[in-house]
């Protein structure tokens, strides 16, 4: 992956779901209704799920492998324009988000 040439300590919301991808279902009980993008964080970093609002209200997430899960925070990096060194980097500046964590199985 390439750096997109922004440097990390550039006020850079890596909540942000501007550009991430509704995905059909909700990704814990294939809900196809209510659907919206939110973010997780994870010991790793942080990711973009599609959850229905009974499950976004409940605190469920989906549970994932770690590969899986990797793979999400890239494509959650590629959505903010940033790589995975960058997004490194903010989470050491910002220790407190405040989404729910999620952790690979």
């Amino acid at each position: 992956m390439t750096t997109t040439g922004r440097p990390p300590n550039l006020d850079i919301d890596l909540l942000d779901t501007e550009h991430c991808k509704v995905r059909l279902a909700c990704e814990c009980c294939q809900g196809r209704s209510d659907l919206a993008a939110l973010t997780c964080h994870t010991p790793l970093g942080v990711l973009c799920v599609t959850l229905c609002g009974k499950c976004a209200t409940a605190g469920k997430r989906p549970r994932w492998s770690g590969p899986r899960g990797a793979d999400r925070i890239t494509q959650h990096c590629l959505h903010l324009g940033i790589d995975r060194t960058t997004m490194r980097t903010l989470l050491s500046q910002q220790h407190h988000l405040g989404v729910p964590e999620l952790w690979f199985y």
